[in-house]
């Protein structure tokens, strides 16, 4: 009845699972075939010894609705009002929701004060963070937090937050801090100038865009005291260099990949966890992080000296969960897929499977940040996703990415 009428499969994870799903049409009905296949995952224990196949009626399903959760204007207890936007940051498999606001002492945009971190929970928001309120571990939260911020599956959040006085570079006298949705809760995980850094004396600061995985570590870029940072001829040396850590969740902090480690292929890193974003754990422990190697080129065009703002043009890798290994992925200058070269990578994330999603900077030297493309790694396949001048599903073609 359902024969030979079968739409693009997608595919999907679930539970350690990859979900093959196909609609069929026939019979005045449709259904949609889910085939379960055990996961591919180096380490992962597949919960049953074979494949399994689900079909349901799609008139059965329940359709995707829309919910508001918040709107611009809307009033926030104590905190003023919602102004100028949005930031979403995350969403979890239990439909928490984690973003950030713009806020203001009326409904104005020219009142804007700070910002906000909001946690949306079976229907409950909670103000987790909010400029000019005490910080947890001491200080007083400055201008803004460092998104995106994360959320893992537990309802657990790790956020950046700058605090008063902001410091030089950026980042200086920013923390990181852990909400447990256990104990709701929130505590430091990074306070500056008062927690230790495994690399010797304490943090100066932190960055952009941690990340959390499902056991509640986190991982975070760190700014800490090095004289093996990035150097520019021109420029006096700060005598700071951004690195990659991991805070476990009973707070114990270790170094992943810092100023002075061997880099893969030769030289040695100047900086990891770089301003395109953080780092990115996964289920397994690998993470993927921007970094950059010692005497390569990296000044990245219009961006301000070194000495405001610690960056690179950065090239992508990922350190192995089980080995430690770190294994170069997209360098500057390797050949892109479809044309050009990569002048650097930029956001990247990576699931369960080890595949790896990342934004690469297709600019022709001198210039950089221009033309974008987003990438995957796939079974250790790098493959372009979209690029400036594919085809866009509808009609018309990508102008940038």
């Amino acid at each position: 009845m359902f024969a030979n009428r079968l739409r693009l499969a997608s595919v999907s994870w679930r539970d350690g699972w990859r979900v093959f799903r196909q609609r069929v049409a026939g019979g005045g009905a449709t259904m949609v075939i889910e085939f379960y296949q055990p996961s591919k995952g180096r380490h992962r224990q597949p919960r049953l010894s074979r494949s399994r196949l689900q079909v349901e009626l799609l008139e059965s399903r329940c359709l995707m609705s829309f919910q508001v959760l918040a709107r611009l204007g809307d009033p926030v207890a104590g905190a003023g009002f919602r102004i100028n936007d949005f930031e979403p940051n995350g969403l979890n498999n239990r439909g928490d929701v984690l973003y950030g606001d713009d806020l203001g002492t009326a409904n104005d945009p020219s009142t804007f004060y700070g910002e906000g971190v909001f946690l949306r929970s079976q229907g409950h928001e909670t103000l987790l963070a909010r400029t000019n309120t005490s910080a947890p571990g001491g200080g007083t939260y400055d201008f803004g937090f460092l998104g995106p911020s994360a959320l893992n599956d537990s309802g657990d959040v790790a956020y950046a937050f700058t605090l008063q006085p902001a410091g030089s570079p950026f980042g200086v006298h920013a923390g990181t801090y852990r909400f447990s949705h256990t104990t709701q809760t929130v505590t430091p995980v990074v306070v500056p100038d008062v927690t230790p850094a495994p690399t010797g004396g304490k943090f100066a600061g932190t960055f952009f865009a941690p990340s959390m995985d499902n056991h509640g570590d986190v991982l975070f870029t760190g700014i800490v005291p090095t004289d093996k940072g990035v150097h520019f001829s021109d420029e006096p040396y700060v005598g700071l260099g951004l690195g990659v850590f991991q805070a476990d969740k009973n707070g114990h902090i270790s170094s992943v990949v810092v100023p002075g480690d061997a880099a893969p292929g030769g030289g040695t890193f100047d900086a990891a966890g770089e301003y395109g974003s953080g780092p990115w754990v996964n289920e397994e422990g690998d993470i993927v992080f921007i970094g950059h190697v010692a005497g390569q080129e990296a000044r990245v065009p219009g961006f301000p000296p070194q000495a405001a703002f610690i960056s690179t043009l950065g090239s992508l890798y990922v350190r192995d969960g089980q080995t430690g290994r770190i294994q170069s992925i997209a360098h500057s200058g390797d050949p892109a897929p479809g044309g050009g070269a990569f002048r650097q990578a930029l956001f990247p994330e990576i699931n369960a499977e080890g595949d790896i999603l990342f934004t690469g900077d297709l600019t022709k030297a001198p210039d950089a940040n221009q033309v974008l493309g987003v990438f995957m790694v796939e079974d250790g396949r790098l493959i372009s996703i979209a690029r400036p001048g594919d085809a866009v599903p509808g009609g018309g073609h990508f102008v940038t990415t």
